[in-house]
């Protein structure tokens, strides 16, 4: 683990810093009104720090010695390890939002008449940051012997910094019945308050900050390009079978296919874009992905660095840059280079592979009125990935023994001649290929207020998807084969139900506020009716659970007349015995000053291959987080 040492610049850069504007408070000043044009915009610095990550446990050997494949040294870091610090952020962000009222009452600018367009807004959504982690620490987080190199000014470029155009669009009211908005946008159909199972259209954008904290949920999709319809029908079929506010919604995604990386956790049911790089503290603590797909690990022991020496390996945050694969342990042992390749072709942007998707509301007559929503998706999510069988075999290569889509070539050394004393030998390819073909899902989501027993709002989301993409073996435990990942096609379900409540603290009223506590509580059963046996997901080394429970409770208050907002709350994975304990603060100072404070702390058994929710493999980046927010 690179250590950070303050420098005088950083440590100014901390002290003229405070706290965290994540939850914003439910009043902001920050609006800047001229005229028809609405701007709100804001800077925020954001710094943080993490406790129990690196340090050294025992005294492991990781050398090789001829003849003998030794211990990999551990580490210590854990839940309630606070003997370690580590810088992991110091971002600066900028946020621009204009809108711009362009059309009113048919007259485009007030001057020319639009006959069929009655009112007509634009928005746009200007993000930009910059963090200072990856200048102050050439190797950001990474942990020792796994040959990291510093940054190059394009990596500190592609990490540390951003320029975005997160979403611009124009919103076009025709009348009061049909509307339209064109553009880069996000389509949020779920009720459900935190997982959920019908939002997969936007693929998830956890590269600003992973999956740690609470980011605003617009900030962690990708907007695409698509052109979404609304249409209300009350007027034209009436209260039907006593129905109301009868609406119908559509949209079309004409090729902005972004589903980046194949990431398909439990976290979201469609493709979430990560950061990989194990040098970025928010690189995502998946088991053995990137380069040590499910596929290589029938290979042996793949967690060697460039000395021959057994690094310890459990997640993506620990792997070498440079990895090598153990093919002999026989004296002396033999290694190789291990490369993996992707060779299918990314889905082009083509209006023939255009998404779609279409969602019916209404509001059925039962109790005080059942808000209910049908919905069906035509998206290319949840691809397919698998070793390429049926791959030739690479000019200079040769086909590895009985392992499919392996190739060994001898003399290739893809990361450097081999060091002294290591017999490296060649270069060990593995081929494998993704299909991103559309697939259809079919959801329902609603909400519920139940006014006589509980006085609750409940939110229900239910997901079905009739094909997901899955690994799963196929060879019997005692061959060779044993272990691979074979693709095939699945089922999936997810069920969300959760209640919203009101309610009075006694210690908390009325010394701290005078409003009531909202206490949230939602359970998220996931379900693979036809999982093939020892399943495993296509990003990970571990194993799919046929049914898991998920379960989460949070309470948000106000304080000070709204001018302290606060949101803690813990979940907990039931299966896997883990969970997560999360409290987001932000006090308004004044007008346009805001500070809050962050934290982010994982409870339970650690390590775990069968852990969805990736809190196992997040022992040992419990966080605290300050933020200082200036509205303009």
């Amino acid at each position: 683990m690179t250590e950070w040492r303050p420098t005088l610049r950083s440590a100014l850069c901390v002290v003229i810093v405070a706290v965290v504007a994540i939850l914003q408070p439910a009043i902001s000043l920050a609006f800047i009104t001229q005229g028809d044009l609405t701007v709100y915009s804001f800077f925020e610095t954001r710094e943080a720090g993490r406790w129990g990550e690196g340090g050294s446990r025992d005294n492991g050997a990781s050398l090789t010695k001829p003849g003998k494949i030794q211990k990999a040294a551990t580490e210590s870091g854990g839940s309630f390890d606070f003997k370690r610090w580590d810088l992991v952020e110091m971002r600066q962000v900028v946020s621009v939002r204009p809108d711009y009222h362009f059309v009113k009452n048919y007259k485009l600018l007030g001057r020319i008449d639009t006959r069929i367009l009655k009112d007509a807004n634009f928005y746009m959504y200007y993000r930009a940051w910059y963090d200072a982690e990856g200048t102050l620490k050439s190797k950001g987080r990474v942990e020792a012997f796994r040959d990291y190199t510093d940054y190059t000014q394009h990596e500190l470029q592609q990490q540390y910094f951003r320029n975005e155009l997160h979403e611009y669009y124009a919103d076009l009211n025709f009348t009061d019945n049909f509307t339209m908005r064109v553009g880069k946008q996000q389509i949020i159909w779920s009720e459900a308050n935190l997982l959920s199972g019908t939002e997969i259209t936007n693929p998830g954008d956890v590269s600003f900050h992973g999956f740690v904290g609470a980011e605003a949920a617009e900030d962690v999709r990708k907007g695409l390009d698509m052109v979404k319809f609304d249409y209300l029908l009350d007027d034209l079929i009436g209260d039907v079978l006593r129905t109301s506010n009868n609406e119908v919604e559509g949209f079309w995604i004409p090729g902005d296919f972004e589903g980046a990386s194949g990431l398909k956790s439990n976290i979201s049911v469609g493709l979430t874009d990560v950061t990989t790089d194990p040098r970025n503290p928010y690189a995502v603590p998946v088991s053995l992905s990137g380069p040590f797909s499910a596929a290589a690990v029938q290979i042996h022991f793949v967690n060697f660095n460039q000395d021959g020496q057994r690094v310890r390996v459990t997640s993506l945050l620990d792997l070498p840059e440079k990895p090598m694969v153990l093919l002999s342990q026989n004296p002396p042992p033999v290694f190789a280079d291990f490369v993996t390749k992707d060779v299918s072709r990314f889905t082009s942007k083509s209006i023939d592979n255009s998404e779609f998707g279409g969602r019916f509301s209404t509001i059925l007559p039962l109790g005080d009125g059942l808000q209910t929503s049908f919905i069906f998706l035509y998206e290319a999510r949840n691809p397919k990935s698998s070793i390429c069988t049926e791959c030739p075999t690479p000019p200079g290569f040769l086909h590895f023994g009985l392992f499919p889509g392996a190739f060994l070539a001898k003399g290739r050394f893809p990361y450097g001649k081999p060091h002294h004393g290591v017999n490296k030998i060649g270069e060990l390819l593995y081929l494998t290929s993704t299909d991103y073909r559309r697939n259809p899902y079919f959801g329902i989501t609603g909400t519920f207020y139940d006014k006589e027993f509980t006085d609750s709002v409940f939110h229900y989301d239910l997901l079905y998807a009739p094909r997901v993409g899955i690994s799963a073996p196929t060879a019997p435990i005692n061959s060779s084969q044993h272990g691979g990942s074979f693709a095939r096609w699945t089922e999936l379900s997810r069920f969300i139900l959760s209640a919203d409540r009101p309610t009075l603290i006694p210690l908390l009223y009325p010394y701290f506020t005078k409003q009531h506590t909202t206490l949230s509580f939602q359970a998220a059963e996931t379900f693979y009716p036809d999982l093939p046996a020892g399943a495993i997901p296509n990003d990970s080394q571990g194993k799919i659970r046929r049914w898991s429970t998920f379960l989460t409770m949070t309470g948000t208050n106000f304080f000070l007349n709204g001018r302290i907002a606060n949101l803690t709350g813990a979940s907990w994975d039931a299966d896997d015995q883990t969970g997560q304990f999360v409290s987001n603060n932000v006090y308004r100072y004044s007008r346009n000053v805001l500070f809050g404070v962050n934290v982010d702390w994982y409870l339970g058994r650690s390590g775990r291959h069968t852990d969805p929710y990736l809190q196992s493999k997040s022992q040992r980046i419990n966080e605290l987080e300050f933020t200082l927010t200036y509205e303009l």
